[in-house]
């Protein structure tokens, strides 16, 4: 029988330098999912793929044998990194996958409570599976059920309503360090979604503040600050090439990107001294994973550098004064778990019962015949019709405590002894061989 497994790393488990390893670009994702489909013990699969986790969602006849894919999988994902081997531990199993898979898409198991670009993350992971046929039939239903579970939260709770981004945090976070973020010279490395907010929400709350915009796609760029009208907010967009010179001279950076190398790299700044205005302050944020702002970069004279991990205290500010809506969204979880669960056990006994009724048939039109043979000696024919009514309500009679009885359980691991010792008594299994 089918198994639902999830492997890999995220932020609860896994710090950054950990978790960017795994981390898997867009450009790459369907050649992973390519890779996953040529796993012997892997009959389904979707990959997730962000800032704070990479997961693989599949489903598996054998669960260790599937396991040990998925540890290929990421050996292999690593190889081709040039990053020495690792063996992600967080892994689920059976409804485990699924109630985690919930809380992800509620925006529960986020880094930044109730943040909505998971959805999307969500949608494309699904959408990128459903496009190279490597998401099945059970994950097609379990990512679908996450994403409504996900659309309910949002729709019937002030969960997102008080949420906030990772991107706002960061943003809090330099607000917090300097105080006021008026008068400063600030530069933004990235044309994504992430950076996209930060420049909204620093040309909409900073007053005199000079704000640069870089991208290794210029074009993308002059389009974002165009599409904004940002030029009256004092935001201009500059050469990529550029951007050691114009981060020594910000007062603050953040740094956005799918880069999967350091865009800002410690060895040149300490030996051109870039640093040579000698601010009394810069901040440095690094929002991207894999990580594009050389760590050893702390120890130029004035600069301090932050990581998405580092923002996790700001976070934690935010928790404990929203314990009621997680309860909230906690309740809509459990309903949504439940339809899993009856999903599950109507999908394990539907072909138990259909077995059961095929061979039932079998064996009542095999006497029918008998039957058939003798009227045809006896010339009554009638008694033939009679015959075929009588064994027909027969097997029904027969079938109906045994149905009855199935669709009455409630746990799964019962229903797998029950619909294995029916099909045993019955040789049941026997009808899906070939002859």
């Amino acid at each position: 029988m089918s198994n639902l497994i999830v492997s890999g790393l995220n932020y609860n488990f896994a710090s950054l330098s950990i978790r960017e390893q795994f981390s898997i670009p867009k450009s790459c994702v369907n050649y992973a999912l390519e890779a996953l489909k040529q796993s012997p013990n892997i009959s389904e699969a979707v990959l997730l793929s962000t800032c704070n986790r990479t997961e693989v969602y599949a489903v598996a006849e054998n669960v260790n044998k599937g396991f040990g894919d998925l540890t290929k999988f990421f050996n292999m994902v690593q190889t081709v990194s040039g990053h020495s081997a690792l063996d992600p531990e967080f892994k689920l199993i059976r409804e485990d996958v699924v109630l985690h898979l919930l809380r992800v898409a509620s925006g529960l198991d986020s880094m930044v409570l109730g943040e909505g670009q998971i959805m999307s993350q969500l949608k494309d992971a699904h959408q990128a599976a459903l496009q190279v046929k490597a998401c099945g039939r059970d994950l097609d239903y379990v990512f679908k059920l996450a994403l409504e579970c996900g659309k309910q939260v949002r729709s019937s709770t002030n969960l997102a309503k008080g949420a906030v981004s990772v991107a706002s945090v960061a943003v809090e976070l330099a607000r917090e360090q300097f105080k006021d973020l008026n008068n400063k010279n600030i530069l933004i490395i990235g044309a994504g979604a992430m950076a996209q907010t930060c420049l909204k929400l620093l040309y909409s709350a900073t007053k005199n503040t000079k704000i640069q915009l870089l991208n290794r796609n210029r074009e993308n760029a002059e389009k974002l600050v165009a599409s904004f009208n940002l030029l009256a907010h004092n935001v201009t967009v500059a050469d990529f090439e550029d951007r050691d010179n114009l981060a020594a001279n910000a007062d603050l950076v953040i740094m956005a990107t799918g880069a999967s190398q350091y865009l800002l790299n410690a060895k040149i700044w300490l030996e051109k001294k870039l640093n040579s205005i000698k601010k009394a302050k810069q901040i440095f944020i690094d929002l991207s994973v894999p990580r594009n702002i050389d760590p050893d970069l702390k120890q130029v004279a004035g600069i301090s550098l932050y990581f998405i991990d580092d923002l996790v205290s700001i976070v934690d500010k935010n928790l404990a004064s929203r314990e009621e809506l997680i309860a909230q969204v906690e309740l809509i979880i459990a309903c949504y778990m439940k339809e899993f669960i009856n999903w599950q056990l109507t999908k394990a006994i539907i072909p138990t019962i259909t077995k059961l009724k095929i061979k039932m048939e079998e064996k009542r039109i095999k006497e029918i015949k008998k039957i058939k043979a003798i009227a045809l000696q006896t010339h009554s024919i009638d008694s033939v019709n009679m015959n075929e009514q009588i064994t027909k309500s027969l097997i029904n009679t027969i079938l109906h405590e045994p149905i009855t009885h199935l669709k009455s359980i409630t746990s799964h691991e019962s229903l797998i002894q029950e619909t294995s010792s029916l099909c045993r008594l019955f040789s049941l299994d026997s009808l899906n061989r070939k002859p």
